[in-house]
């Protein structure tokens, strides 16, 4: 009997290896088999086709910096916008040349199997020998630098061409927008080795916890603590992420855990700015408590009146602990409860 593991294409190169240990009954060892790509047919400098240098015009050998300058020289000449006779075939054909041949990992595979190579059976195997592993990097920011984009540093440690870990820096801009957990890929600055194609550097963004605002795509909600004078004058004043002071005026009072929304004042403009209100009453001495009273047609509280029960402050988790105990005697009360019987007439 024998079992092969094999890619949807192909069944062709087999790399056989067993496990004398594993056997049924009646069929004796049973032999694996694993799928390879087939043998590569070029290399760098002598490629299995020469047809995408042909038509940028550039030898087998040459650097990226000398693809990339020959792909800008020719598209000049037979761009689109200077063609006259809507023929785009020779430029369609230039640009598939260079997106082949400008990236390391395609023109190394290119290189080894020609135009089709990503027909070639079990291409991820053959990319995995020539190609470094990518180096992951979080890079921490805070939602002013998301929103208003930012110069960053990354540091990370990489295998140089001797093959010694070294610690390297590369500075980045994160452009305005940016969100959580976002993905930027730097090719070629990854692990470096002769013979290979170097690894990439993959920063994923890690955007920290702001006091003041949250971000939901590219909504904004602030959290915004008032006093008691800015929510009896209804007026407050909202420091955008972005440096935008808006001063926001309310005919009636602020009320506490209300929302308010000002349009076009998200991230970007196409989404809104959400204002959740808290209000946070001072600590007044007993003469401006009275005066305030006064003011608001209220009798003041004295501690000598005898006809209103005073009500100390009970922290929020107390409270929260005792209505679970509530809960839980009420549940453990309903299950010995007895279900009232029926009288029989």
């Amino acid at each position: 009997m024998r079992i092969i593991f094999h890619s949807k294409s192909s069944l062709r190169e087999m790399q056989a290896f067993s496990f004398p240990n594993i056997g049924f009954p009646g069929l004796g060892r049973v032999q694996f088999q694993r799928a390879t790509h087939p043998p590569p047919k070029g290399k760098r400098g002598s490629p299995a086709e020469k047809e995408y240098y042909d038509l940028l015009e550039v030898s087998p050998n040459a650097d990226s910096k000398e693809i990339k300058t020959a792909y800008r020289r020719k598209s000049v000449s037979i761009h689109p916008d200077k063609n006259t006779d809507g023929d785009n075939t020779e430029f369609i054909k230039l640009k598939e040349a260079y997106e082949v041949l400008g990236d390391e990992v395609q023109r190394a595979c290119y290189d080894a199997f020609g135009k089709e190579f990503d027909k070639t059976p079990c291409l991820q195997d053959f990319i995995r020998t020539i190609k470094h592993e990518d180096i992951e990097a979080k890079l921490d920011v805070t939602l002013k630098e998301c929103v208003n984009g930012a110069e960053k540093v990354v540091e990370y440690n990489r295998k140089n061409e001797k093959g010694r870990l070294e610690a390297t820096k590369h500075t980045m801009f994160v452009p305005p927008g940016t969100y959580h957990e976002q993905v930027f890929t730097f090719a070629g600055i990854g692990h470096q080795e002769p013979g290979k194609v170097n690894g990439s550097l993959v920063v994923i963004i890690n955007m920290q916890p702001d006091k003041e605002f949250q971000r939901v795509g590219n909504i904004l909600i602030c959290e915004k603590t008032l006093n008691l004078a800015e929510a009896i004058s209804g007026r407050m004043t909202i420091e955008h992420p972005n440096g935008t002071q808006y001063s926001v005026a309310n005919k009636m009072c602020f009320q506490p855990e209300q929302w308010y929304c000002i349009e076009q004042a998200g991230v970007t403009k196409e989404q809104p700015l959400f204002i959740h209100t808290k209000v946070v009453l001072p600590e007044l001495p007993f003469e401006q408590k009275r005066l305030l009273c006064q003011l608001l047609g209220m009798p003041v509280n004295d501690a000598k009146d005898t006809q209103y029960t005073t009500a100390p402050f009970v922290d929020s988790r107390v409270v929260e602990r005792r209505v679970m105990m509530a809960r839980q005697e009420q549940a453990q009360d309903s299950e010995h409860v007895q279900p009232p019987q029926c009288q029989q007439q």
